[in-house]
């Protein structure tokens, strides 16, 4: 039983167990509330792992910086073979977005890596037993280039900076050439990586 005694103030201090008392009160979590607790913290991991994007498989077991420092050295040597007045306009806004970052294009490319790898999902799940990823990025560039392009328009969408937003779409109605050139040697990268 718990007792407590009130001698009021004038006579000291009260001497009370109530504290523990109140305590004994309090009832204790039910077996039912417990299963309950852990139902609802199952579910949330449940949705949490299922609302998470997964890369495809081949993009989890390369070296991510390596093939993406061999995709930047891509996209530079594409730049540098541009000629003519489409080729002086990439280069331009090519020059614009390096003023911007100094490490361009590679902190872009690792930005959009994730992104970049989830797009092009439909793409390798089409690869054959006995065919390398430079052959099918090969047969399948237009699906590589609009896999690409999707994900780097709806990026320049939503920057801020106006310089780099005006020098994307100038080059914007080029920029599916030149990633349709692009692709055998992005499948040659990743095969390369994927070993």
């Amino acid at each position: 039983m718990c007792h407590s005694l009130d001698v009021g103030a004038s006579r000291g201090p009260v001497s009370t167990r109530s504290s523990r008392c109140d305590r004994a009160s309090k009832p204790l979590p039910t077996l039912a509330a417990r299963l309950v607790d852990h139902q609802l913290l199952f579910e949330m991991q449940r949705m949490t792992q299922t609302n998470e994007p997964t890369l495809p498989e081949v993009f989890n077991r390369i070296d991510r910086e390596a093939f993406l420092g061999d995709v930047a050295r891509i996209v530079e040597e594409q730049v540098e073979a541009q000629r003519g007045v489409a080729g002086f306009a990439i280069k331009g806004a090519y020059r614009i977005a390096q003023g911007l970052r100094a490490d361009f294009p590679a902190s872009a490319l690792r930005q959009l890596f994730p992104a970049f790898a989830r797009s092009l999902g439909d793409v390798v799940a089409r690869k054959g037993p006995d065919q390398s990823y430079e052959e099918l990025f090969t047969a399948e560039a237009d699906r590589v280039t609009e896999a690409l392009l999707s994900v780097a328009d709806g990026r320049v969408r939503q920057l801020q900076s106006k310089p780099v937003r005006a020098a994307y779409e100038k080059i914007r109605n080029h920029a599916g050439r030149n990633v349709r050139q692009a692709a055998p040697r992005i499948g040659r990268a990743l095969d390369r990586h994927a070993r």
